[in-house]
């Protein structure tokens, strides 16, 4: 059947008469003088319908779906787009403006189909109605236990919708073949736990759970089918019902709040630091939302309240009551954080307010500690004035120590990037029957698994790799699964600080820790080469290097570091870390190389993309005031080398100048 294509322009602008236009009929465009005598045109719309008294009856085709009438066979008006040139005025149609094309009749009815709001949708009918937008809260919204009762509910409009395509005949011969070929299922398929084979329509890449969206508007706001039980969370009377511990994969692939099944635990580290959290979100957004709220409403069903309980039944991964206890960021980063690190985490504001959770939680009369951060001296030094809690050499006697006391290990250690022999420590608690803790800030994933030595705790400072932007705080803790009862107390103690993350540092951490595995192997690396090239050139003493630096330090430089099957290559097998320090041989000295640097920002901290160096007596008043703290971002290994050669070039230059006093 011959179509015309209203979209076709044809040159000239020759205006002739459409022969099928009636005489009595109004065009559907007029020209209206709106300012006087002025000739600029405006275009008025003219309703064009009008009703001939002749219709079409209405079919049904072969497999009983319902088709509406098609077209008349009388040629119609088709107006042109708009006007052909800048110049022309004139809005009628025109035959010589008209592009005639075939189009068969087959595919004329396919294309008017994808219209019919009449078509059935290849979705099954959900238990849930969909969600409505913020602007139908004046229609009545379906009660909790309206939700919950076992009734039959007639489909809505939407769920009755089924898309009819060209490729309908294909999938019926394949209803009607003896033996169906088995569909290939994708990667992402075992994350479900249904066989999207028996239902070709749907895409193998959704997750379980998912609702798709049957008529495509609104897909975001579908709901989703309530969580299989080994993922529902338990309710308790002690802890809030969105906080408690719930059974997880012994290999600490899938965390206790992730929902994702254990097909995490075949992926690498770089993969489950991407989709680790994808059994929590609610929608299909691929980056994760920014959530603000502080508050989370409650259900309308006064029968359905319960303290300290407001499960969404639809994503009860993802339930929340105050951000003080938990809230979708946090949520989502902790899932990603206990499937890197291996055990249940927990989030805090920052690497003290963790420190200081865990002394609180542990509450031990003795805590044998080194040198490192001096921040946890800080915390110590406060709990000591309220509880009386002792502080001892890290290398004391196992007899000092007794069951309930804490051993805490700072490896690699803070300033100096060396690393301290983790079996070691791990045998001394466990012959005095104290906790081993760990703050492994220094070392993340994927270079130091302290979880291989049996420890009970380990800390991060997240501020510093797990961030990695210079742009959030944030502490974390991750608890030996041998402690079950661990989780759920330190939740508690959190929710009564107060000390949770913010919800803007929950998803700056979601962002950073896609690229963590990328970021630390890199950073590791060039420090270690940049290490290297420091030592060698510390030993000639005709360069700069040689004649301003007295030593540099380094996990790296260790004796064991060389030493094949040492406990150091077993501890960090994958990179020594992107910290070191460098003393040189005049404190002044320190003190004005930073100045000279171009690429090195002079300021605290670590962890960050871009390269820091710090005159570490500017924070640690107690330290050494010819040490210089190195760490090591992103760039390229070369300029780096060039920026600290060239600094140190004109600090002798001035030395041999008198400009160093």
């Amino acid at each position: 059947m011959p179509i015309r294509n209203p979209f076709a322009r044809r040159p000239g602008s020759v205006i002739v008469q459409d022969e099928n236009q009636r005489p009595d009929s109004t065009p559907g465009f007029e020209k209206v003088d709106t300012v006087g005598s002025k000739s600029t045109p405006v275009l008025s719309i003219r309703s064009q319908g009008r009703d001939n008294g002749e219709y079409k009856m209405s079919v049904v085709n072969d497999s009983g779906v319902y088709l509406p009438p098609s077209p008349t066979e009388e040629k119609g008006q088709w107006p042109r787009k708009y006007l052909s040139t800048r110049n022309s005025t004139d809005t009628r149609s025109s035959s010589g403006d008209i592009e005639h094309f075939s189009i068969s009749r087959e595919s004329f009815d396919s294309y008017r189909r994808s219209f019919d709001i009449s078509a059935r949708s290849p979705m099954p009918n959900s238990d849930f109605p969909t969600r409505q937008s913020l602007d139908s809260a004046r229609l009545p919204r379906l009660p909790r236990s309206a939700v919950e009762r076992s009734f039959e509910q007639p489909p809505t409009a939407e769920e009755r919708f089924e898309d009819v395509g060209l490729d309908d005949h294909k999938q019926q011969q394949q209803q009607l073949a003896p033996q169906a070929q088995p569909q290939k299922r994708g990667f992402f398929s075992k994350f479900s736990d249904k066989d999207s084979s028996s239902n070709p329509t749907v895409s193998r890449f959704l997750m379980h759970g998912r609702k798709r969206a049957q008529s495509g508007q609104g897909s975001e706001l579908t709901p989703m089918d309530n969580a299989s039980p080994k993922t529902e969370i338990m309710a308790s009377d002690e802890v809030p019902t969105n906080l408690k511990d719930v059974s997880s994969a012994p290999d600490g692939t899938a965390g206790a709040r992730t929902g994702l099944d254990s097909s995490l635990a075949g992926l690498s580290l770089a993969s489950r630091a991407v989709h680790a959290d994808e059994g929590i979100q609610s929608h299909r957004a691929v980056a994760p939302a920014m959530h603000v709220s502080t508050t989370f409403r409650y259900s309308d069903d006064p029968d359905a309240l319960k303290a300290w309980d407001n499960t969404d039944p639809h994503n009860p991964l993802d339930s929340h009551v105050y951000s003080r206890a938990t809230g979708p960021n946090t949520t989502r980063l902790e899932a990603i954080l206990t499937s890197v690190i291996g055990a249940p985490t927990i989030t805090y504001s920052s690497g003290l307010s963790a420190f200081h959770a865990m002394l609180v939680h542990l509450n031990p009369k003795r805590i044998a500690i080194g040198d490192g951060y001096h921040g946890c001296h800080g915390v110590i030094s406060i709990l000591s004035r309220l509880t009386g809690l002792k502080q001892l050499p890290l290398d004391c006697a196992v007899e000092d120590l007794e069951p309930g006391d804490v051993i805490h290990v700072e490896t690699p250690l803070n300033p100096t990037g060396e690393a301290r022999d983790l079996a070691a420590y791990a045998e001394k608690a466990k012959k005095a029957g104290a906790y081993l803790t760990v703050d492994a800030t220094f070392a993340p994933p994927p270079l130091q698994d302290p979880f291989k030595y049996d420890v009970d705790v380990v800390m991060h400072s997240g501020t510093k790799y797990f961030g990695g932007h210079s742009d959030m705080l944030c502490g974390t803790l991750s608890v030996n699964r041998k402690h079950r009862d661990w989780e759920s107390a330190l939740l508690n103690d959190r929710l009564l600080l107060g000390s949770v993350m913010g919800s803007l540092e929950g998803w700056l951490g979601i962002r950073s820790l896609r690229t963590l595995e990328l970021r630390v192997q890199r950073q590791s690396a060039t420090a270690t080469a940049l290490v290297a090239w420091l030592a060698e050139q510390q030993r000639d003493p005709s360069s700069a290097i040689g004649a301003l630096v007295e030593r540099v330090q380094h996990a790296s430089l260790q004796p064991e570091a060389s030493v094949e099957g040492s406990w150091l290559q077993k501890q960090m097998p994958n990179g020594y870390g992107p910290v070191f320090s460098v003393y040189l041989r005049d404190g002044d000295v320190a003190k004005r190389l930073p100045s000279k640097l171009e690429l090195f920002h002079h300021a605290t901290s670590l962890g960050g993309v871009e390269s820091l160096i710090e005159w570490r007596a500017m924070t640690d008043p107690k330290i050494d005031k010819r040490l210089l703290r190195v760490s090591i971002g992103v760039e390229g290994l070369e300029d780096l080398k060039n920026d600290l050669l060239q600094g140190l070039e004109a600090l002798r230059k001035e030395k041999e100048k008198g400009g160093s006093k």
